[in-house]
């Protein structure tokens, strides 16, 4: 008489569809979260920037106006607004911008706060916007003597 002996099962080498569809889901949700992060960083990075610039120049322009309005060391100047653009013209001479493209300059604004028999007072405000940041920047400066 023959004995008939079970036949041992041999190892599963592939993964059945509810794994495969498993691990599928679980790699698409990885995508989708690191390219909301990815997402996340570049926009933070672009208000950095924006931020950066804005300040930057805003201090420039500033700084520029303050040495004009202070000393006026260089003759008359003429400062204007063209094209969201903040440029300086020193008697006559081609113009020369104090911000860049990249930021606009809105509601520019030279007032005269001199008290009768006292020396020049000019306040200057002006805001820069670039990028949906703005930032009003704004001082007073007197003629110095």
């Amino acid at each position: 008489m023959k004995i008939k002996l079970p036949i041992p099962h041999k190892a599963q080498e592939a993964f059945t569809l509810i794994e495969s569809i498993l691990y599928l889901a679980i790699a698409v949700t990885m995508m989708v979260a690191i390219a909301a992060f990815l997402t996340f960083i570049l926009q933070a990075r672009l208000k950095y920037v924006a931020i950066s610039e804005v300040e930057q120049q805003g201090s420039f322009a500033m700084g520029v106006l303050a040495q004009n309005l202070r000393y006026g060391l260089n003759g008359p100047a003429v400062f204007a607004v063209s094209n969201g653009v903040l440029t300086e013209t020193i008697g006559g001479s081609a113009g020369y911008n104090l911000t860049s493209p990249q930021v606009q300059v809105s509601n520019f604004q030279l007032t005269d706060l001199t008290p009768l028999g006292a020396p020049t007072v000019t306040r200057v405000q002006f805001t820069l916007s670039s990028n949906n940041y703005s930032a009003n920047f704004y001082d007073s400066f007197s003629l110095r003597q």
